[in-house]
């Protein structure tokens, strides 16, 4: 059996870029917030001067720049990671629902990105808990649950749907008006934060349980050794 790669700096690399995706989603928000409460004169507009409004203009300028660039950033390191979690599982399995090469692919192929990456985590999670609890020499006690990920692609295939629903909208009706156009921006951040903090959550979860596997094949590797 071919060794399994390693996957701990793939996972802290995802895992780094998805923060300054999320940390670039709250700063929008809170930008957002502002505008918005401006737009509907919760706050007066007299008490944002010209450089203040400059200002917010500019960070949000700057920090939408950051978020597209982390955003590619993080989904290359994101599938780099699901990639090696998936070949590392084949490994040890033999025989899964696909080859890992799908776990990159089919994100990239209209309607199978649709149910395919969730089928290929949920594997993930069911099969690795399943051999692990058979056969790691270590206590497994932080079991896999697969509640976490229905809930990242329930938040995933949402936010695909606002997302592409508030853009429509947007950008096809000159009529509506500002205050319309920033709440569906403010729900969309939100989106985009809590999308971010369960997909760490997912990474890091998967991360403890798939360095299990490395302990199990070093231990089997050396009971090999001590047989021969």
């Amino acid at each position: 059996m071919d060794e399994l790669r390693p996957n701990s700096q793939r996972a802290k690399n995802a895992i780094a870029l998805i923060w300054v995706v999320m940390i670039t989603c709250v700063i929008t928000l809170i930008l957002e917030i502002i505008q918005l409460l401006v737009s509907y004169e919760i706050i007066p507009e007299e008490y944002i001067s010209e450089n203040t409004s400059f200002i917010i203009a500019s960070i949000a300028g700057y920090t939408a720049i950051l978020t597209f660039l982390a955003l590619i950033a993080s989904a290359i390191t994101f599938i780099q990671w699901f990639r090696r979690a998936y070949y590392n599982l084949e490994k040890k399995m033999n025989k899964l629902e696909y080859s890992n090469g799908w776990a990159a692919g089919a994100w990239f192929i209209a309607i199978i990105n649709l149910f395919v990456p969730y089928r290929i985590m949920k594997e993930l999670y069911i099969k690795t808990d399943q051999y692990l609890l058979l056969n790691s020499k270590e206590p497994y006690t932080e079991r896999l649950k697969t509640d976490y990920v229905k809930g990242w692609w329930t938040i995933w295939i949402f936010s695909l749907i606002f997302g592409s629903i508030s853009f429509r909208i947007e950008w096809s009706f000159s009529s509506i008006d500002t205050g319309s156009n920033l709440f569906l921006s403010v729900i969309n951040s939100a989106i985009e934060t809590t999308l971010c903090i369960i997909t760490i959550i997912i990474i890091e979860d998967y991360n403890k349980a798939e360095k299990l596997l490395f302990e199990t094949e070093e231990k089997e590797d050396s009971s090999i050794e001590k047989a021969l």
